[in-house]
């Protein structure tokens, strides 16, 4: 048995206003392992302080597992619900064009139901394969924000469905490594017309080769699918935001312990797209340079 809790509270500068939100929550559990399986049951309780109100949540919390092969093929299963928070940091980290005083309300994921199978093969390399569908209140998606410049992103909600399903592939071995990343996401909202700014396809390949640690070379390739951004006038068609592929290359040679020279190839393929709407990307560029540590 045990009890994981968590506490976050969010308050705003006072130059800004005095809005102050906090999320509590309890998940008491019972852990069940053995060699053959490993189940996870509970449930989670979420107290939450929002500008709009207080409420409270109760959620289930059960994973389970089990080896058909061990350690090779492990097929799993998860239902849960929770309530979770958005702290400014980390929107800004994922869109650093948002607006300075925005504030994201909780997402409140009723069910969130996924399986799948994951294992290891051999001692270097591992897969997991997963599909899931998660039914939640207040996604949140970016759109331009009305103002004359449209420079700053805020933010619409919605409720609704998503269907996803996504396989990761590591690969290890002495001198190299590879991952290979997917994920496709069906959105079923319920008054957005589209997921604005989330792609129903994206793929990443990394792969690094480090030859006697003189050497080095990393690879990083990037598949975003198309999006769409929601027009400024309602009666506008959306704006489609083409995919592409960006290609990032970076080459180190270390002469010795504390010296080495790098040169870095960014978007190989000069793709021209905007990840976010009004902000295009930056085609080729070249940076290379030095490293000296004492």
């Amino acid at each position: 048995m045990g009890l994981n809790t968590g506490f976050e509270l969010f308050k705003r500068s006072e130059n800004l206003d005095s809005l102050t939100s906090a999320l509590f929550n309890v998940n008491p559990y019972i852990l069940l392992q053995t060699d053959e399986y490993k189940l996870n049951a509970g449930f989670g309780i979420y107290f939450a302080h929002e500008e709009d109100g207080n409420y409270l949540k109760l959620y289930p919390k059960i994973d389970f597992q089990f080896n058909v092969v061990k350690d090779v093929i492990v097929p799993f299963i998860s239902l849960s619900g929770d309530v979770k928070s958005h702290a400014y940091h980390n929107i800004a980290w994922e869109n650093p064009y948002i607006r300075p005083d925005l504030v994201v309300r909780n997402t409140d994921s009723k069910l969130n139901l996924y399986g799948g199978v994951k294992g290891n093969l051999g001692t270097k390399s591992s897969y997991i394969v997963k599909l899931g569908i998660y039914t939640a209140n207040n996604y949140y998606f970016y759109v331009n924000d009305s103002s004359l410049l449209w420079n700053q992103f805020k933010v619409v909600y919605d409720e609704g469905d998503i269907l996803t399903c996504r396989r990761n592939y590591l690969g290890c071995h002495r001198i190299a490594w590879f991952a290979l990343n997917a994920n496709y996401n069906s959105y079923n909202l319920t008054k957005e017309l589209y997921a604005w700014h989330k792609p129903k396809f994206d793929m990443t390949f990394n792969t690094r080769y480090n030859l006697r640690n003189k050497i080095i070379a990393s690879l990083e390739t990037y598949y975003l699918g198309k999006r769409y951004a929601k027009p400024y006038v309602r009666t506008d068609d959306a704006l489609e935001l083409k995919g592409a592929v960006d290609i990032n290359l970076l080459l180190e040679y270390r002469y010795t312990k504390i010296l080495s020279g790098f040169i870095q190839f960014r978007n190989l393929a000069a793709s021209q797209y905007q990840y976010w709407n009004q902000y295009p990307s930056q085609r080729f560029s070249v940076m290379f340079g030095m490293s000296y540590a004492l």
